[in-house]
């Protein structure tokens, strides 16, 4: 079973919120981080 999950999330700063999630264990897909 495939466990991708993905969520759009309006942000202010999005380098903040990338390391943010980056340090919780997320990973990005850059193709869609804009």
């Amino acid at each position: 079973m495939a466990t991708n999950v993905s969520v759009n999330l309006p942000v202010k700063n999005l380098q903040k919120s990338v390391e943010f999630f980056t340090h919780l264990g997320f990973r990005f897909n850059p193709q869609f981080t804009d």
